[in-house]
């Protein structure tokens, strides 16, 4: 397999090809602007297997939208070619022909009823978080509500009126879980969907329908408490950090660990193997992992650093879920599974990737956890790359400066890579 990493701002965009067949699968797209300026000009395929959005957030789905809109604009130039109608050729490439996307779109997943209640309350949040100087909560918040939008529109584009592409097609149009969608073949690869589960589905539609239900009076309060603040002239500190535990990590429970990320485990031969979890929790990944029989179950208070043979996994790639944030990236999960290949897709957002996942990692290599091998780090931003915020920039100053320590550390076992100019890396070639 060859998997190649694309800069995609603060988000995730992953190709995936077989060695044999050259069979492709595309997960998740990033942001728009990176996905035009850094996936589109490198797409060359003429046909896409797969397309796989792991879920909704804007930092994953926004691209995705921007290739169909472009496969529209084409198809719609060679209608009105057909008929005779004068037409000029859109000015980008024709991008490559899609033969069916796994996609679970948020109305799907906690109902119709509760789109519109969501989107309004996002928007309130939003709002709130940002005049109080939670930018990082509100942009959490926008997240989703753009790519609950761009999950609607996505789901307009590859339906049978506009571009007819078939939909999960292993659930025959339903939701995709690790129950109905099994293993699939494309010729040597074997791809394994581990999440969601239909329990996972089913939290996560209780979790919504809570926080909206609580969500009017809880912005009645903070609203209260922000009139409050200003009348005493406190610069709004309590009500910001009202805003921080009622608001923020109110949204951050469904936007983390909980959004019932598909997640996919591909192999090829009997030596590569590569892990994609989106933005799924280490609970989720290890529980899918062993109900797919995987990796063997461990029992309550068992010793992570006394694990038996089958409950832990080795995979060449292991892309970090989460974009490294701390909350979702357990003791547990770097015991079990290990990588020749660890993967950070962000690019400083959110202090993501945390310093301490990457401390954890290496800690945890280096104490003999997993094979006694090389293994590599790899960042599809670094501190010089194009357009980061200051907070940003200096968060992956400090990622490059630990990495070095980590990697003097190792004694030669660590190596790491950042990304350069060329907006992707190789990390299977």
């Amino acid at each position: 397999m060859r998997l190649r990493a694309y800069h995609a701002s603060d988000g995730d965009c992953l190709l995936v090809r077989s060695a044999v067949g050259n069979r492709a699968i595309l997960v998740d797209g990033g942001r728009a602007n990176t996905f035009e300026d850094n996936t589109l000009p490198d797409l060359t395929l003429n046909t896409v297997d797969v397309v796989c959005v792991s879920h909704i957030d804007d930092d994953h789905i926004s691209g995705i939208l921007r290739l169909f809109d472009r496969e529209v604009a084409w198809r719609k130039h060679l209608f009105l070619q057909s008929v005779g109608e004068p037409t000029a050729a859109p000015r980008f490439a024709r991008p490559p022909r899609v033969k069916e996307i796994w996609h679970n779109a948020l109305f799907e997943l906690v109902g119709p009823d509760l789109v519109i209640p969501a989107q309004n309350a996002l928007a309130t949040t939003s709002q709130l978080l940002r005049s109080q100087g939670f930018d990082d909560a509100a942009l959490a918040n926008e997240n989703i509500a753009l790519g609950e939008r761009a999950g609607i529109e996505l789901a307009r584009r590859v339906s049978s009126h506009q571009l007819d592409i078939e939909l999960n097609r292993a659930a025959d149009g339903d939701l995709l879980t690790r129950a109905n969608a099994g293993r699939r073949r494309f010729h040597g690869m074997r791809v394994r969907v581990i999440g969601p589960s239909q329990d996972d589905i089913e939290r996560l539609r209780v979790r919504w329908r809570k926080w909206i239900d609580g969500h009017p009076s809880a912005i009645d309060k903070l609203r209260d408490e922000l009139r409050d603040d200003e009348a005493n002239l406190a610069a709004a500190q309590p009500g910001g950090a009202s805003i921080a535990a009622a608001l923020g990590e109110g949204a951050s429970r469904i936007t983390a660990p909980n959004l019932a990320s598909i997640m996919l485990l591909l192999e090829e031969g009997a030596e590569q193997s590569i892990l994609l979890t989106g933005d799924g929790s280490s609970d989720e990944i290890l529980q899918g992992l062993e109900e797919t029989n995987e990796l063997d179950p461990m029992e309550a208070g068992a010793d992570l650093d006394d694990l038996l043979a089958g409950q832990q996994r080795h995979v060449t790639v292991f892309k970090i879920p989460h974009h490294g944030a701390l909350a979702n990236v357990t003791e547990e999960v770097i015991h079990r599974i290990t990588a020749d290949h660890y993967l950070f897709c962000g690019n400083g957002a959110h202090h993501n990737p945390e310093l301490e996942v990457l401390r954890r990692i290496a800690e945890v290599r280096r104490d003999g956890i997993g094979p006694d091998t090389d293994f590599k780090f790899w960042f599809t931003s670094a501190a010089d790359t194009p357009g980061l915020t200051k907070q940003r920039r200096e968060h992956m100053k400090d990622v490059e400066a630990l990495v070095d320590d980590l990697i003097d550390e190792s004694g030669g076992q660590m190596g790491a890579q950042f990304m350069g100019g060329q907006g992707f890396l190789d990390v299977l070639a």
